[in-house]
């Protein structure tokens, strides 16, 4: 699953399940200004078999293809860009949020 944003000529809000050349999209184009700052915010109900991301306040929500157990992985992707990225922070309704400086980012 990969959630985030296209900056360049498409200029999307996009959910990717499965791979980024040929996985299942859910998109909406990105009206905001693509030089701006971003606050991306990924909420999953995987006993739901849905993912909500929402930018800036606009949400748009994916059904999942087949069912996940778990988040078992997370970080930061940029491709063709010049970027600054900030903490990663984790909230589950079952435990409190993980504090930023506490969390293994991939590289």
């Amino acid at each position: 699953m990969k959630c985030g944003l296209y900056l360049g000529g498409r200029r999307y809000i996009s959910i990717v399940e499965g791979p980024l050349g040929g996985g299942k999209r859910t998109e909406q184009p990105l009206t905001l200004d693509p030089t701006g700052l971003f606050e991306l915010k990924v909420t999953t109900d995987l006993a739901a078999g849905k993912v909500v991301l929402t930018v800036n306040g606009k949400s748009i929500t994916a059904a999942l293809g087949r069912p996940l157990r778990a988040i078992t992985h997370y970080g930061y992707c940029a491709m063709n860009t010049v970027t600054a990225f900030g903490p990663i922070e984790i909230a589950d309704s079952e435990q409190p949020a993980v504090p930023p400086a506490t969390l293994p980012l991939l590289p």
